[in-house]
């Protein structure tokens, strides 16, 4: 950037000169030279000899021209600021479950060495609080080639993120401006991820007299067996069978046609749509019993069933059984991993 050329006309005093509007962190030379006036012409040289007559000196003919000497060089660096916002930020949502892949393309002006960028992401969801979420990334480790991206690993499925990122110069406290995303990140539900907790057996149920014999089992678990990492768990279910190779594969009847036979395939146990978390989850056929996140309910309770509806069935005496928990979201389930028990 060239500066415009100046000049004064003083004697004797000192001079400050101001130049403004330079730009943030730029290397700038400054040429200052010394030019006479005599007899209504401008000379450069070291002065005049009013006494003498004798003329200024000049490197060449001096009538009717001006000439500058060589001068004095001078260097500054002006001082980094803020840097502008990124451009073409863009935000795919969608491509992998719970992850929010970024890119951008550095401030057009820097004013400075950009070290790094800040990426802050808020996610709303109705009657949810919103979720807060920083990330500060080194320049080194997010661009290449004139190019940046970033992935944000188990981002929280069915909200809708406002995502905004900004830039940091080297020796600078502050950021720069704000690049925005603005409600159209929707990450979209998965499948819950693997549970964290298993299934409790608590004990054999003290039997009813209207149920003569057939034995029930307690069993329990956590609102939070399964993470929400991937959307709401809508609904669970439970599967029964002594097939010990009881997994996602694996194709369920009802409590009704499987008790018809010797061997006990897989069944479910549960009713439809059901979940005992629920805030109107009463006439519960699984006879289950809040406990602030922990639920206790119990197996066996209904003394007959229909061979087509799902039906919480009578348990057949010494047997042993293998119990899944499997939860659902919008987009899928998981199971936990089959627990054993023995009827009596």
């Amino acid at each position: 950037m060239r500066l415009q050329q100046r000049a004064w006309r003083f004697r004797r005093k000192t001079r400050f000169i101001h130049y403004d509007k330079l730009q943030p962190y730029t290397h700038y030379v400054i040429s200052v030279s010394a030019v006479n006036i005599y007899q209504g012409h401008e000379y450069q040289g070291k002065g005049i000899d009013e006494e003498l007559q004798t003329y200024p000196e000049a490197p060449e003919a001096y009538q009717g021209h001006e000439y500058q000497g060589k001068g004095i060089d001078e260097e500054l660096q002006t001082y980094p600021e803020a840097p502008e916002a990124v451009q073409d930020l863009n935000a795919d949502c969608t491509s992998e479950q719970n992850v929010i892949i970024l890119r951008w393309k550095p401030p057009l002006r820097t004013y400075g060495i950009i070290q790094g960028y800040n990426i802050a992401i808020v996610g709303k969801k109705k009657q949810m609080p919103d979720l807060h979420r920083t990330v500060n990334v080194g320049a080194g480790l997010s661009c290449l080639k004139g190019s940046c991206s970033f992935e944000l690993h188990k981002v929280k499925a069915e909200y809708s993120y406002v995502i905004t990122v900004r830039a940091k110069n080297k020796d600078m406290s502050e950021f720069g401006a704000v690049k925005e995303i603005a409600e159209k990140c929707l990450v979209p539900a998965g499948v819950p991820p693997k549970p964290k907790k298993n299934l409790v057996i608590e004990s054999d149920a003290p039997r009813s007299a209207s149920l003569d014999n057939h034995h029930q089992i307690t069993f329990g678990f956590w609102n939070d067996t399964f993470s929400d990492l991937g959307g709401d768990i809508i609904d669970y279910e439970v599967l029964l069978s002594q097939d010990v190779n009881i997994d996602s594969r694996t194709r369920c009847s009802t409590c009704g046609k499987v008790h018809i036979h010797g061997f006990i395939s897989c069944y479910i146990a549960s009713p439809e749509y059901w979940n005992p978390f629920r805030s109107n989850s009463s006439n519960d056929a699984m006879n289950c019993v809040r406990d602030d996140g922990f639920v206790r309910c119990t197996l066996g309770v209904v003394k007959h069933c229909s061979t087509y509806d799902r039906c919480n069935g009578p348990l057949k005496s010494g047997t042993t059984y293998r119990m899944v928990l499997r939860a659902y979201t919008a987009a899928g389930f998981e199971d936990t991993e089959p627990i054993s028990f023995v009827t009596a």
